[in-house]
């Protein structure tokens, strides 16, 4: 069987949800599937993960239109579908086209079409977005869903807003959750490690992190809302950790609000942090607060759990469903539960040690490798239909 799949965040570094799914799922394809061919095609990036995979797993490059004519967006549609139609499907015959970014499929419907949905928040909540991302990726969900043999959403809240905002038969969606990297999302930190990443970022003995980035989906705002009202029945601050890829725009507004509620002290902004360091800071941390109004699956609240952080998150989109029993769950709009729910695990040893035991058992329900066995299930599966 030949598989093509559009790996274009897949080609660089990872830097986002869906370029990690793509990165973790293919290299653990190439673990597991030992007789399918894989097409990956892509348009830039310096192709790593190119050397990690076996010789079955082929990238090539679909150059870019020229800048002009790729800013006119019908027309950037047309050259990568077509072109991929014409050079792939007809000239090699690939049985399977996976498209795993919320990509439409191809204008000419030629072997099965499998489409990954990681979220359609831009249909539910559309004022997170720019109007033209909003349009784009609503008028590809729609090509996707109308050609369609199967859909994989990578969660059942994923999966609810298909069905929500399209006629789509429900038992032709398949829920196959991400996985996480166990091997570094792990309680098991040396005492080194420890002192290193504690120094290196003044971290003190208590404090609560967050990792996002600052958009108005993550919601750090009630965040701050929280941390502003717990100043006012603390003695002493409780410092508070923000990490994740910060654009200059929303940097700016995000200081400004913590200079306005009197957090200038107390709350710090570390910007992307090296991924060996990740896991440390989860681990000495309090409390990983992750206030975010809507995720397609929320990878953050699996990794802490996985380094016995304890999570507090929303009771809305997936958390719930991701973090099952192992967190503490408040309404995204309500600063005052979410301070109280911090304040109660600084100071409630018993309830941390309560969470943390059960954080770590729902972590071992995720891996990439299962991420990828069920996928490559779905796969051949539609093959044989």
């Amino acid at each position: 069987m030949r598989v093509l799949l559009d790996a274009r965040f897949a080609s660089g570094a990872i830097h986002n949800g869906q370029s990690m799914y793509l990165h973790k799922l293919l290299l653990n394809l190439g673990y597991i599937d030992l007789k399918n061919d894989y097409d990956l095609i892509y348009n830039t990036g310096d192709l790593q993960l190119g050397n990690l995979l076996p010789t079955r797993f082929r990238f090539k490059r679909i150059p870019n239109l020229p800048y002009k004519l790729r800013s006119c967006i019908p027309f950037q549609d047309v050259w990568w579908r077509c072109l991929v139609q014409l050079n792939y499907l007809f000239k090699t015959g690939n049985q399977v086209v996976c498209s795993a970014i919320n990509v439409g499929p191809l204008p000419i419907h030629r072997g099965i079409y499998i489409a990954v949905a990681h979220d359609l928040d831009y249909i539910d909540f559309p004022e997170f977005y720019t109007r033209s991302h909003a349009k784009k990726n609503i008028k590809n969900t729609h090509r996707s869903v109308k050609r369609a043999d199967h859909i994989i959403a990578i969660s059942q809240a994923t999966k609810n807003q298909i069905l929500k905002h399209f006629d789509y038969p429900e038992d032709q969606i398949s829920v196959i959750h991400h996985g996480y990297d166990s091997d570094l999302f792990t309680s098991k930190i040396s005492v080194s490690d420890r002192l290193r990443v504690r120094k290196q970022y003044s971290l003190p003995e208590k404090f609560i992190f967050s990792l996002g980035s600052l958009s108005p989906k993550k919601n750090i705002t009630t965040l701050l809302n929280a941390l502003a009202i717990l100043k006012l029945s603390q003695q002493e601050p409780i410092h508070c950790y923000l990490a994740g890829g910060f654009d200059h725009i929303t940097e700016k507004t995000v200081s400004h609000t913590i200079q306005n509620l009197g957090l200038s002290g107390s709350v710090h902004l570390l910007g992307r942090i090296p991924e060996e360091d990740l896991p440390v800071i989860y681990n000495l941390a309090s409390a990983f607060a992750f206030p975010s109004i809507a995720e397609g699956f929320g990878l953050p609240i699996i990794e802490a759990m996985a380094c016995g952080c304890p999570v507090i998150t929303s009771n809305t989109s997936c958390m719930p469903e991701i973090a099952d029993q192992a967190a503490i769950f408040i309404s995204p709009t309500d600063s005052k539960a979410l301070s109280d729910s911090i304040q109660l695990l600084v100071q409630d040893d018993s309830l941390n040690s309560q969470l943390i035991e059960k954080g770590l058992n729902r972590a071992k329900c995720f891996s990439w490798a299962k991420t990828a066995g069920e996928t490559l299930k779905i796969i051949t599966l539609q093959n044989q239909q």
